[in-house]
């Protein structure tokens, strides 16, 4: 059957969204991203916001959004199928409407446009048609993506329903419809029906890539690249793009190019300070084009918010995003310049005299430049000139790969920064560890000069216990008890007298650095 319904249980399609993602539950059951987005908005099912799974993987806190009340337990999801023939897709539609028990009003029944004739955007009708029935149905009936439908919304003026609204409907609570205020400008845009490859290429990125731009940067980016375009040459080019042009016209006169050498970058080669950027990688009569599409990229960039850099690299959402140029080349057969053809002949010469000669270094092959670019944005996408396309009409995809890009390299700052942080958490820790365990060494060498002063005071104690015992003490004996005793007491870290000569005993030293010694007479005085 080439139209699809698939049912789910409410709560359970908000657990497995929330256990995988959005993306993950479309591929799984083969529903349309879009169409499973829109589902979760009418039946009032929350999703993870952009930053949700980033965070997650680099073990930020993230917040689950609770599911809220709903008298509606299913969900029932309508979709066209890939296998679809567009000339019967509109009266397979027409059977499954009247097969249904309520009667089919003349609005409820969708009439192809002719394919070769272009939308006539109403203000009012298409005001009427938005508030009732989702964009995602409206812009089938003019062939057309959802966000283009939102765009024209937002040229006219019209309002469209704020999120949760369709389920609220479906669940038969009061809704309100916001009025179409008083427009001064233009109430018709008159518009193509079928988009063209590079609105689809835009929007099959935007797909697959821009998940993390909320909705309101993501349609505001989309309708920028759909509408960007490449000046002529008499265009006024960007400041930056202006200075690299002298800087390269002043490098070139002291360093001049051999026109029919190879273009390709040497890995290991040193860039010496003031070589521009693209002095290596294209040639030089085709950088006009190149400041060109440049041009188109920085303003669009600028006007979304980025800045441009002086090395050519842009900063988009506060992340430095760069991109390689780059011009093909054709190889042929050498053909020697005179000076080369008198080179050789004396080397031939030379050779055929002396055991030894020099050869003269001529390269075997010319390489002419084709004019054929490539543009690479190193993560996201690869855009070269074809015989049917050439980057200029590319520009708008290149501008959502070089959002995607940021995105790439914002999650590489991310888990750079984290692998810094846990390295410095790591060395911090070892260096606590080092250093308590340093202060218990000192502890125990302290003790143990501590305890050792202690062993000592008792062993003096002992021996002046063993003198007292004689039978007959002489008043000299005695005077030397109360001195022993005394210094006893200085030694004894449970006492630790001050002595008159020594003052206080540090008891945790060594014995020999606690250990008085002899000072000189000028010392003393």
């Amino acid at each position: 059957m080439p139209y699809k319904t698939i049912k789910f249980n409410r709560v359970e399609l908000y657990k497995e969204i929330w256990e995988t993602s959005l993306s993950q539950v479309s591929k799984k059951y083969d529903v349309p991203y879009g169409k499973l987005k829109e589902a979760c908005e009418e039946y009032d099912i929350p999703i993870q916001p952009h930053s949700y799974w980033g965070n997650k993987a680099v073990g930020k806190p993230v917040e689950t959004i609770p599911l809220p009340d709903s008298d509606e337990n299913e969900v029932v999801i309508d979709f066209r199928t890939k296998s679809e023939l567009k000339a019967g897709a509109f009266a397979v539609l027409f059977e499954k409407q009247a097969s249904k028990a309520s009667p089919i009003g003349e609005k409820d029944l969708i009439t192809p446009k002719n394919s070769s004739s272009p939308n006539r955007y109403e203000r009012n009708v298409l005001y009427e048609e938005v508030w009732e029935e989702p964009c995602t149905k409206v812009s089938a009936k003019y062939g057309v993506s959802d966000v283009m439908i939102h765009k024209v919304c937002k040229s006219l003026d019209i309002p469209v329903p704020p999120r949760g609204y369709w389920a609220k409907k479906a669940a038969g609570q009061k809704v309100k419809k916001t009025p179409l205020s008083k427009h001064t400008g233009k109430d018709v845009i008159i518009g193509s029906k079928i988009m063209s490859a590079e609105e689809k290429a835009i929007n099959n990125v935007a797909d697959k890539s821009l998940s993390f731009l909320t909705d309101e940067e993501r349609d505001e980016l989309i309708e920028i690249a759909m509408n960007m375009s490449v000046a002529d040459e008499s265009k006024k080019l960007h400041t930056v793009l202006r200075s690299h042009k002298a800087k390269y016209k002043a490098w070139k006169v002291n360093h001049p190019r051999d026109d029919y050498a190879t273009l390709k970058k040497d890995r290991y080669r040193r860039i010496p300070d003031g070589e521009p950027e693209l002095w290596i990688g294209v040639s030089e009569s085709i950088l006009p084009r190149i400041y060109l599409i440049l041009d188109a990229l920085y303003n669009a960039v600028e006007s979304l918010g980025g800045g441009i850099n002086d090395d050519l690299s842009m900063t988009i959402r506060d992340e430095k995003v760069y991109f390689y140029i780059t011009e093909s080349q054709t190889s042929t057969d050498h053909v020697m310049t005179a000076k080369e053809t008198k080179e050789w002949e004396e080397y031939q010469r030379r050779k055929a005299s002396y055991s030894y000669a020099w050869k003269p270094n001529i390269r075997k092959y010319d390489y002419i430049p084709t004019g054929k670019l490539t543009f690479n944005v190193p993560q996201c996408g690869l855009f070269r000139d074809s015989e049917n396309k050439c980057i200029e009409n590319r520009v708008g995809e290149i501008l959502l790969a070089l959002y995607a890009e940021s995105e790439v390299v914002k999650k590489y700052r991310l888990e750079r920064e984290e692998a810094e942080r846990k390295a410095e958490e790591e060395r911090k820790r070892k260096e606590q560890i080092r250093e308590r365990y340093n202060d218990e060494i000192d502890r125990f060498e302290a003790l143990e000069n501590e305890a050792t002063d202690y062993n000592l005071a008792t062993m003096i104690r002992n021996y002046i216990s063993a003198v007292e015992s004689k039978s007959e003490i002489d008043e000299q004996t005695k005077e030397w008890v109360k001195w022993a005793k005394a210094k006893a007491d200085w030694i004894d870290p449970t006492v630790s007298a001050e002595d008159p000569f020594f003052g206080k005993r540090d008891h945790s030293q060594s014995s020999d650095r606690k250990k008085p010694s002899k000072k000189s007479s000028y010392w003393l005085f």
